[in-house]
């Protein structure tokens, strides 16, 4: 009984020692806080190489990528009598300035796969107006899968010619062929100019396996009536009398070994000049050391669509076969060679031919010499070109490099009488990656090798890479055998992005 009188008692004082310091006991309640505000996420602009450099990923996309297009260029030019830069004899000198500003779309849809676009303005103050840019680099186009629309692209029964001719006399040695390229126009598969440089070597085109492709393209044509694009790449032609666009279609067939590694079957029909064409092309393969090609055709009303027969009446009919062989004799040595027959109803027929010798065996030096003959045109007769190229060679971590070359090129007539000759020296000197130095000599000869003119010219860039400044000096001086000389001189600071 004491020991639970004990207990008890003993519980009591310990729950009244509790209360006591409960009451003394200080209790704070926290209320509740706001969370801290967050930093608000930034989505910055992300570089897209896939399709070359300057391209950046569009913000929320993964596929979609854009680069924009501009430049700004100051010129001073200065002309003595002022022919050259179409100036006036009492104002020799002129200032001027040029500017760009468009953009460059790319990426890759559920629907058509890659897709490609391009659209440049151009700003010139001596005309003053704003145009569509089209020049070579910078004309515009889009293209979505197989299918592109713009004012360039490869002409679907473009085959080529031979293999002869990679110095000046290329145009006349480049056979006969169908070349209707840089025309407005719209084209399904055989798609392979305008795209980014990622993409740019690529033969795109339709095809359905085993190497067999098709194209169709919808197609302005050139000739008297269509859009003269100018040395400055604007359209000035009269417009109004274009008639419906040609109509083109071409079925082929290719691999990379075996003994036929190219077939192509090409037609065309022109509502312009009420004809038609076919043309047809084959390129074959003896092993690693020889190739042979050759492209045939027949156009109706549209001969003028035959590259290198120069200006023909419209409603002129033609055919023509053209080819060619390259041939790797050594390892240093290669022969070249182009062959073109053309008959056109009504006039002289055409014929022309070609050989190229080019060796390589001397470190650092190319030479190479080119005999090339045509019974019709301007420069009818022969040609013989012959010419020595040396390059230092570009060493990883040298800034510095050097490159010269002397070619000759001498005119005769179709009995092989000596009628002209034009010596061409040119040398470039880079001192570091942003400077480099260039300087030509031209000396032409008449037909006793009498002297008729001398063109010196030379210049300065320099161009920090990265930069997209570049400032130039350029001057040329002609020295004819009779009158006044005649000296232009042309400053240009320029900023690109």
């Amino acid at each position: 009984m004491k020991i639970k009188t004990l207990l008890l008692g003993a519980a009591a004082g310990l729950a009244a020692v509790s209360a006591a310091q409960a009451a003394d006991t200080v209790v704070t309640v926290t209320a509740p806080t706001a969370p801290a505000p967050t930093e608000p996420v930034v989505n910055y602009v992300r570089v897209c190489d896939t399709y070359g450099a300057g391209y950046f990923y569009i913000p929320g996309s993964e596929a979609n990528c854009l680069k924009l297009i501009g430049s700004v260029n100051l010129y001073a030019v200065y002309d003595s009598d002022g022919a050259d830069a179409d100036l006036s004899e009492n104002d020799s000198t002129q200032w001027y300035q040029t500017a760009q500003f468009g953009f460059a779309g790319a990426g890759r849809s559920d629907a058509f796969g890659e897709y490609y676009a391009r659209l440049v303005f151009d700003y010139d103050t001596r005309q003053g107006n704003i145009a569509i840019a089209n020049g070579n680099g910078n004309f515009p186009f889009v293209r979505l899968g197989y299918l592109y629309a713009g004012t360039r692209g490869a002409s679907l029964l473009n085959y080529g010619g031979g293999y002869a001719g990679s110095g000046t006399a290329a145009v006349s040695a480049s056979g006969y062929r169908i070349n209707i390229s840089a025309v407005p126009q719209f084209q399904f598969g055989n798609v392979s100019s305008g795209l980014p440089s990622a993409s740019r070597n690529q033969f795109q085109r339709f095809e359905f396996g085993n190497g067999v492709y098709v194209g169709a393209a919808v197609q302005v044509p050139q000739g008297d009536l269509a859009p003269d694009y100018g040395n400055d790449g604007r359209i000035t032609g009269d417009l109004e009398h274009l008639g419906a666009p040609d109509l083109a279609a071409a079925i082929g067939w290719g691999q990379e070994n075996g003994t036929v590694t190219d077939a192509k079957l090409g037609v065309i029909y022109s509502d312009l000049y009420d004809g038609w064409g076919v043309n047809a092309g084959l390129t074959l393969g003896f092993g690693d050391s020889f190739d042979a090609r050759i492209t045939a055709g027949w156009m109706s009303e549209i001969a003028n669509y035959i590259a290198d027969l120069g200006d023909l009446p419209d409603g002129t009919d033609a055919w023509y076969v053209t080819g060619g062989t390259h041939l790797e004799l050594n390892d240093a040595l290669e022969f070249n060679t182009t062959l073109g027959y053309a008959g056109i109803d009504g006039f002289q027929d055409r014929w022309l031919a070609a050989g190229e010798l080019i060796y390589t065996g001397i470190d650092n030096i190319t030479l190479r010499t080119q005999l090339t003959y045509r019974n019709v045109g301007p420069n009818d007769g022969f040609t013989l070109e012959a010419d020595v190229s040396y390059a230092s060679p570009d060493r990883v971590g040298m800034n510095s490099r050097f490159t010269a070359a002397l070619r000759t090129n001498t005119q005769f007539s179709p009995d092989f009488v000596y009628e002209q000759m034009t010596d061409t020296l040119t040398a470039t000197y880079r001192f570091n990656p942003a400077l480099s130095a260039t300087a030509t000599a031209d000396f032409t000869f008449g037909p006793d090798f009498d002297y008729q003119r001398t063109v010196l010219s030379g210049g300065l860039t320099y161009a920090p890479p990265g930069t997209g400044v570049t400032f130039s000096g350029n001057v040329r001086w002609t020295l004819p055998a009779t009158g006044a000389d005649d000296v232009t001189a042309t400053l240009r600071a320029g900023y690109e992005f």
